[in-house]
């Protein structure tokens, strides 16, 4: 279910020769969307939003959006900065909204989970709050999945963007800790994360355990990875 670019979002390395690409650029014009499918709607179940982010001040910013644009004031789900304080969660019910360093112009990792009945917010591993919530955001099925600004275009996301996913399963705590651990060391200068070659057909799989890599082989030669990292 891909999304269609509005306007320009702009694509570069998270660093200095880095493989992997953030995304930039956002405005009320500059986004990225698709209509949602019902597949979307976690009802009363479990979902997760998480992201890398990196970005300067700004009073509100939202990073990714499920809601109706014609209809703002039924089900939404949201993850967004609002005034120097990390807000996730849906409506009804209710959301978290806890102080986070994040304006700080260095890339950070932020999962929110709902499962069960419970929110929970994570910072580069680290929980940073939980509040109980038992309720069914129910969003239409005229809504949006927007990313990078708000569902009427306002409160456009100052920043990067990279690794966004949205699941309707949530990840545990210890999941989330090794997901920011093997994650970070793909922000690095010259961090390579992509198959060496041109090709990307795998012919050739080996682990090594006393050195912890994986050998991969291509009709290109073979990419020796340690975590996510070539």
């Amino acid at each position: 279910k891909g999304l269609s670019v509005f306007g320009t979002v702009t694509k570069s390395a998270v660093a200095t020769g880095a493989d992997l690409i953030g995304y930039s650029g956002w405005t009320s014009s500059n986004y990225l969307m698709r209509p949602m499918v019902s597949s979307d709607n976690p009802g009363s179940g479990d979902y997760s939003v998480s992201f890398w982010g990196k970005t300067g001040t700004a009073a509100v910013q939202v990073f990714f959006s499920l809601r109706d644009p014609n209809n703002s004031g039924v089900g939404w789900i949201q993850m967004w900065y609002n005034n120097a304080n990390f807000a996730f969660g849906h409506h009804p019910g209710g959301y978290i909204t806890t102080p986070a360093t994040y304006a700080d112009n260095k890339w950070h990792c932020f999962v929110g989970t709902r499962k069960g009945n419970t929110l929970s917010l994570y910072q580069d591993g680290e929980l940073l709050t939980t509040v109980n919530n038992t309720s069914n955001p129910g969003m239409p099925a005229t809504s949006q999945l927007r990313i990078g600004n708000h569902y009427d275009g306002q409160y456009a996301l100052n920043g990067e963007l990279a690794l966004l996913r949205y699941s309707l399963t949530a990840p545990s705590a210890e999941q989330i800790k090794k997901i920011y651990e093997d994650e970070k060391f793909l922000f690095q200068e010259n961090a390579a994360c992509t198959l060496y070659g041109s090709s990307d057909a795998v012919t050739a799989l080996a682990y090594d355990e006393v050195t912890d890599r994986l050998h991969v082989g291509t009709s290109s030669g073979r990419s020796d990875f340690q975590g996510l990292r070539r």
